[in-house]
């Protein structure tokens, strides 16, 4: 039984702290945030998306083209027929290189457009990124909570169980010197035994969160667990004010009005498929072959080139028609994100309000649970009370305190739950991006 308890009281909060190091929540969310697959992909999308916008401003600057050719060829036309006496036909090898610069002058501000939307599509992904990141530091911050709360009342289960073995073995000798009778005995085992139940139980709960914990942090706690500070100083004053702020704040809200902008862009650059593009060039050509078949060739142009396409099926139009759909898609999603969020925080904040009255009525509870201990304890003295009656009691404590104990960290997790839900969590651990 020590040796659990010792086990225990590794993950619990505060004891021995100057001999072990400590496991604090701030560790836990950093070791998330560096080792975490979500938040990785996160980063790769956005370092993806800033590559997009070197792709599409590449459009404003020239292109150039090389080519070159060499084999053999052979030519019947009017120019070998006239220069060759037999068969009219030629063989020559044909040497050729060609290079051209060509600039986009005119486009109907269409890589502009593009341009723009790759701009904004990286912006909401590096939002999405704080987003993931707050998500992930939510879930950390809950497991670790999770272990400290499973540890803690694990530990006052342990705790209880020698007090309550202790109390079995004094109504033991009292059976055996006739002052109880068996049925004391009876119940009072009965009490072990489910206390033992519940030891079972929490020790399940206990092995669940470090799981969780893993799957979320990477790893296992290193070291003693300390309970988190109380963060409701850093909580919007109201719920309405928390939701006002969101609506102009909140990460997930800015990615998605990115993203419609990014629409809004891509759009445009479809409808510049309507006009005609002027294009400027610079080219030149050289080609080495005998008389017979052209003779030699220099080519050098400079010239202003204007495409118009015109496609009959409806190509052009279907384009546009899907881009104004999509934008009309991220817009009805960008309304119900913003929704969404409000609902979250809604329930964050009565979820905290909840746990904050609930606390406070345990917390009362418990304190009468206490004094009838006392009182009992008192009476027991004066022979009042039996000792099994003072068992009963002291498991009434017990239960107290077990439910004071998991209303405070439900109390703790609330507040973090409400940060998070406000986008404010991962700022408020001063935590660096990748």
């Amino acid at each position: 039984m020590n040796k659990i308890l010792k086990l225990i009281c590794v993950c619990s909060i505060g004891s021995f702290s100057t001999q072990v190091s400590a496991e604090t929540l701030r560790d836990s969310v950093s070791s998330a945030l560096k080792t975490h697959p979500s938040v990785e992909a996160a980063f790769a999308t956005s370092e993806a998306n800033s590559e997009s916008v070197k792709e599409e401003r590449s459009a404003y600057l020239p292109s150039i083209s090389l080519g070159a050719t060499a084999g053999r060829g052979y030519l019947d036309n009017s120019t070998s027929r006239g220069l060759t006496t037999s068969r009219g036909a030629a063989y020559s090898w044909i040497w050729e290189g060609n290079a051209s610069v060509t600039q986009s002058i005119y486009n109907a501000g269409e890589v502009n457009n593009r341009v723009m939307a790759a701009q904004a599509r990286t912006d909401a992904s590096q939002l999405t990124v704080i987003d993931t990141q707050e998500n992930l530091a939510l879930q950390a911050t809950q497991s670790y909570i999770g272990v400290l709360r499973a540890s803690d009342v694990l530990r006052t289960a342990l705790v209880h169980k020698q007090e309550v073995t202790d109390y079995l073995g004094r109504i033991q000798v009292m059976v055996d010197e006739g002052v109880a009778d068996e049925s004391e005995i009876a119940q009072a085992k009965s009490l072990e035994l489910q206390l033992q139940n519940i030891i079972i139980d929490f020790e399940g709960q206990r092995e669940a969160a470090l799981a969780q914990y893993l799957q979320i942090v990477g790893r296992l706690p290193q070291g003693l667990m300390e309970r988190p500070v109380a963060v409701a100083d850093l909580m919007d004053s109201s719920v309405d004010a928390a939701a006002a702020r969101a609506k102009q704040n909140h990460p997930l809200i800015l990615a998605s009005l990115k993203e419609m902008r990014a629409a809004d862009y891509s759009l445009d650059a479809e409808k510049s498929g309507a006009y005609p593009t002027v294009d400027g060039e610079l080219s030149h050509l050289q080609r080495d072959q005998r008389e017979e078949v052209g003779g030699e060739l220099r080519d050098t142009r400079a010239v202003l080139r204007m495409n118009w396409g015109f496609e009959t099926g409806g190509a052009q139009k279907a384009r546009e028609n899907r881009a104004r759909a999509e934008y009309k898609e991220i817009m009805a999603r960008q309304k119900e994100t913003a929704r969404q969020i409000e609902g979250d925080i809604r329930r964050a904040y009565s979820e905290y309000e909840t746990s904050k009255k609930q606390l406070a009525v345990l917390k009362e509870r418990e304190e009468i649970a206490q004094d009838l201990m006392e009182a009992y304890e008192a009476q027991f003295e004066g022979a009042r009370v039996r000792l099994l009656q003072l068992m009963q009691t002291k498991n009434q404590l017990f239960s107290a305190k077990l439910e004071t104990l998991n209303a405070e960290y439900r109390y703790l997790a609330a507040q973090y739950a409400t940060l998070a839900s406000t986008g404010k969590l991962h700022r408020s651990f001063s935590l660096a991006s990748k």
